[in-house]
């Protein structure tokens, strides 16, 4: 088997030089580790970013997901796992999901404790994860996170959890347990989202809570390409909201809606949804912000027009 392993930094191979952690590099004593766990393997491992997650920008998640992507399609590469910090890895992941085909396992893993400290859960993680690759099914499911002896899918899988070892939740988005040998459910085949390697768009999230009114919406709307409004219940909000939403989609700037709750779809059902409908703001159904905001700023990509994004947009949902 032909592993192809990308390091893409995080605290997996982070390293405190007196001021905290920062980027490092896969020691060889981990990849050593792994080769041992996995003598029937053939690991290639190459660096595609160094650093910690929190300082990646889209430009650094797309690098990743072009190697994923090329790594895919490589008849001689048989799966791909990306050792990733964990701060930013549901959207990487699921970046790779939109736009890499599926073809091939690709699995993300990563650690919460960092190679110098007392319980590095990183050799574990990548152990598990190659072991994932081989699994009958991990083609078909899709993108997939394996961290803390959980299997979850990447259109789903959070970081729940900035501290323990059992990072990523939540149940909803768990396929599998570590271990086990059946096979993964295949997903419904899915064709890669259009994107070239195009400058991604300026898209950020506007999240509302109570009384919150209209002001970082007209501001987003004066300098960015797109946002999500992060609403209140199942995508609600003030009339200040509505307002200014209104005022954004009719100055071109691209609009999403997600609901406030950790659980449920975004959905125009009270008078302020139906009138952030009406406006033109599209509802996301059941991505959370942050993934409602990769699918903007691809949908954003290529330089297309607001109206063209937002059809790829409403067209992805038809089908999600």
């Amino acid at each position: 088997m032909h592993l192809v392993m990308l390091d893409a930094g995080g605290t997996i191979s982070a390293v405190d030089r007196g001021r905290g952690f920062d980027g490092g590099v896969l020691g060889d004593d981990v990849l050593a580790h792994l080769a041992e766990a996995a003598p029937w393997a053939t690991i290639e491992t190459r660096s595609v970013y160094r650093g910690l997650s929190e300082a990646m920008t889209f430009d650094d998640a797309m690098i990743v997901a072009w190697a994923v992507r090329a790594a895919c399609l490589d008849p001689s590469v048989d799966a791909v796992l990306v050792a990733h910090g964990t701060d930013a890895m549901e959207e990487t992941a699921f970046l790779c999901d939109l736009i890499v085909p599926a073809s091939k396992p690709v699995i993300f893993t990563g650690a919460q404790r960092a190679p110098s400290e007392s319980g590095y859960d990183g050799v574990r993680n990548l152990t598990e994860a190659v072991l994932t690759a081989m699994r009958p099914g991990a083609a078909e499911a899709g993108v997939l996170i394996v961290f803390g002896g959980c299997v979850l899918t990447a259109t789903r899988a959070r970081k729940v959890h900035a501290q323990a070892v059992q990072a990523f939740g939540p149940d909803a988005a768990m396929v599998g347990r570590c271990g086990a040998t059946t096979p993964l459910a295949a997903r419904s085949p899915r064709p890669a989202f259009p994107l070239s390697d195009a400058p991604m768009a300026a898209v950020e999230i506007v999240t509302l809570g109570l009384g919150s009114d209209g002001r970082l919406v007209e501001a987003g709307a004066s300098c960015l390409d797109g946002m999500v409004i992060q609403g209140l219940g199942c995508g609600n909000a003030s009339e200040s909201v509505v307002d200014a939403t209104k005022s954004a989609v009719e100055a071109g700037r691209l609009v999403g809606l997600v609901a406030g709750c950790f659980e449920g779809k975004a959905a125009p059902v009270y008078a302020s949804g139906r009138r952030l409908f009406d406006a033109g703001a599209i509802f996301m159904k059941d991505l959370d912000a942050r993934r409602a905001r990769i699918l903007l700023a691809c949908a954003l990509g290529d330089r297309r027009t607001t109206s063209e994004a937002s059809a790829l947009i409403i067209d992805w949902l038809k089908d999600h």
